[in-house]
């Protein structure tokens, strides 16, 4: 028999035996092929508006959310589907949050130009901060235990971050309407980005010694 004969042969077994089998496998690669599966949305009772900001606590597996449309700071827990409302004064109206990886607390900033530092716990305020107002992102290097506060109003707010206390540092001067920051924890350079006409930038930041 020729190698041409035994090949076909082969194809024509295979062909016959995997039958379902090769369906279910395709089927099975096409599934794996899917970037997202979604799942049913939940009703999140009593609250209404649009959300900011979503964080994961992946230690208490919850979600913390800057709930803009409310004004407030909530935390859902999936499993049961509860939804608790915190306090952040006097950090109001919360918009940018950072969890702090060394210690069982979140950093809210509140639009009002005040940094809360909560427990992930209790929900217990521990610490608050004066920073610029109107701030919308924030960044956290847990390298340097430092909080950086983009302020629309052309500022970014650094603030030391301790496990029970909050000492703002000073403000830094950037350009105005500034929303998006972000840091490196290796090199502990803070980025932002910005448009100003018709002309985008990104701009790096050297934290001092």
């Amino acid at each position: 028999m020729t190698i041409s004969k035994l090949t076909r042969n082969g194809l024509d077994k295979l062909r016959c035996s995997a039958g379902l089998g090769c369906l279910a496998l395709a089927a099975a690669l096409s599934a794996q092929g899917a970037p997202l599966t979604p799942g049913e949305p939940i009703v999140l009772e009593k609250t209404t508006g649009k959300f900011d900001f979503i964080r994961i606590d992946a230690a208490k597996r919850r979600l913390l959310l800057a709930h803009t449309g409310n004004k407030s700071f909530e935390v859902f827990d999936p499993s049961n589907k509860v939804l608790e409302t915190w306090t952040t004064v006097p950090a109001t109206n919360p918009h940018g949050m950072a969890l702090v990886p060394d210690s069982e607390t979140v950093l809210v900033a509140g639009g009002s130009g005040k940094l809360a530092l909560i427990n992930r716990s209790s929900g217990k305020m521990v610490a608050s901060a004066d920073i610029a107002p109107r701030v919308d992102e924030m960044a956290y290097d847990p390298g340097l235990h430092t909080a950086y506060c983009a302020s629309a109003q052309g500022k970014i707010s650094v603030v030391d971050v301790a496990s029970d206390k909050l000492t703002a540092v000073g403000d830094v001067p950037t350009t105005s309407g500034l929303k998006s920051i972000a840091v490196d924890t290796k090199t502990h350079t803070v980025w932002t980005a910005y448009a100003k006409g018709d002309q985008s930038f990104v701009q790096p930041f050297t934290p001092g010694k």
